[in-house]
């Protein structure tokens, strides 16, 4: 073989496995988990004109009253660290296809001068490491077990967001009907108290009397304050989520909770659907895998993995090219590889406790969610079905009372007030139920189970 045929030889095998990423990046897979698990529609802006469209529809759905759906949509669309964490798919895509590329080939060349003058004596190589050719299958199976474990943590956070548009969502409709009812017992107590005034100024009541309606109006102007501070920063809140500024912050949400579903969730089999829907579990899984196929490559090429394989030629004095192959191998004196693979073993222990600790979280995190949820909805049970029924009750055999002239106005106003109080509380406490809700939605993997034969 003359030096040009050994050259395009090293030359040509450099070439296997050349290839480009794909467009894709696997985010079609990870559309396609999102929809599973939440059933909403996720869209990865590329400045292109899909995404031109995708902008004037959130535009639109903020011009419209906003509802849970659009809200967590317009947060799957728009919020720009999920848009960032799309670009963990382009990497690991691009690692995935580094596995698949040969080291390039070394060309080395040696010119020697002879102090006299005369003949020059020339030295051409090429080299290419042929352990890089045979490890290749195992390096492309690593970086694509490790492609499957970005997708499975892309995902989990698509998930995770649209639990935080669901929570923020409710905390914000709940604030603003908190808001309300604060300024219905701030108006209650002005009426209150002007009554208090006159008949104060009229030398008909006792100073002690006219300063404790004094304070109860002056608390309920602070409470009315606080419910509009509460209501903007849960706006604001919702505002960060759905990634909207300006003029789209202006908004109109639905003004009411929804009441609770009168279906109740039972615990059995809970748990077991966690284990089958968590994509963050099945992420900690993949490491496992991932850690596994590393071993099995350090294993079956240890210290030799800087070998290579070429071809030399030289142009004599005399005139003479000679030419012949190179063969370059590491001797294992000193580092034989034994601590890389020590380190690779400690590594996949490392990924398999994580992933056994993980299921027991994923575990607790069930019972945790389902717990606060069935305990805030006995709460709000119990101010929808007696709480807020009695001080109706009261309030209107208070009335009663005082079209007899049978109590004052003062107790008429103080009856309704309480009432006011009653009704804001229960919302409070449905808050804590959707909330809590939500909470045991996240824990499950993103949605609840559609039937029993779910968890079976």
């Amino acid at each position: 073989m003359n030096a040009r045929m050994g050259l395009l030889a090293i030359f040509g095998l450099s070439l296997i496995g050349c290839a480009s990423p794909p467009k894709d990046s696997g985010f079609g897979d990870v559309q396609q988990m999102a929809t599973e698990h939440i059933g909403h529609a996720v869209q990865w802006n590329q400045h292109t004109d899909d995404d031109q469209a995708v902008e004037a529809s959130v535009h639109a759905m903020l011009h419209e009253e906003l509802t849970l759906d659009r809200a967590v949509q317009i947060a799957l669309i728009n919020n720009h660290n999920l848009q960032a964490s799309y670009e963990d798919l382009g990497i690991a895509q691009a690692d995935l296809v580094q596995a698949g590329l040969l080291q390039n080939p070394v060309f080395n060349a040696i010119i020697r001068l002879p102090d006299g003058g005369g003949i020059t004596d020339m030295e051409l190589s090429v080299t290419q490491n042929f352990i890089d050719l045979l490890s290749m299958p195992l390096r492309k199976k690593v970086a694509a077990a490790s492609f499957e474990s970005t997708k499975l943590k892309v995902a989990q956070q698509i998930v995770d967001l649209a639990g935080e548009a669901q929570a923020a969502f409710y905390s914000a409709q709940a604030a603003q009907q908190i808001a309300q009812m604060q300024h219905a017992v701030m108006q209650s107590s002005a009426a209150s108290f002007d009554a208090t005034k006159r008949i104060h100024d009229a030398e008909n009541m006792s100073d002690l009397d006219f300063a404790t309606q004094q304070a109860q109006y002056e608390q309920a102007k602070l409470d009315e304050a606080q419910g509009e501070a509460d209501s903007a920063l849960a706006r604001e809140r919702l505002n960060e989520i759905m990634g909207v500024w300006g003029s789209n912050t202006e908004w109109k949400i639905t003004s009411h909770l929804p009441e609770m579903p009168a279906t109740a969730i039972p615990i059995d089999g809970l748990e077991q659907f966690a284990l089958k829907q968590r994509l963050d579990l099945a992420q900690a899984r993949q490491e496992v895998e991932v850690a596994s196929r590393n071993i099995r490559a350090s294993n079956l090429f240890g210290p030799f993995t800087d070998s290579s394989l070429g071809i030399d030629t030289e142009h004599d004095p005399s005139g003479q090219w000679v030419t012949g192959p190179t063969l370059s191998i590491p001797i294992p004196l000193f580092d034989t590889g034994q601590a890389k693979v020590a380190k690779l073993k400690a590594q996949w222990r490392q990924a398999h406790e994580q992933y056994a600790a993980k299921s027991v979280e994923v575990r607790s995190q069930v019972r945790t969610a389902w717990r606060q949820m069935q305990a805030a909805h006995d709460r709000a049970e119990e101010y929808r079905t007696a709480i807020v029924p009695l001080r109706q009750k009261i309030v209107e055999q208070t009335q009663l009372q005082y079209n007899g002239m049978l109590v004052g106005v003062f107790q008429l106003l103080d009856a309704k007030q309480n009432e006011i109080d009653a009704n804001r509380e229960y919302v409070a406490s449905l808050r804590e139920y959707w909330l809590a809700r939500t909470g045991l939605q996240k824990a499950l993997g993103g949605r609840l189970p559609k039937d029993q034969g779910e968890l079976k």
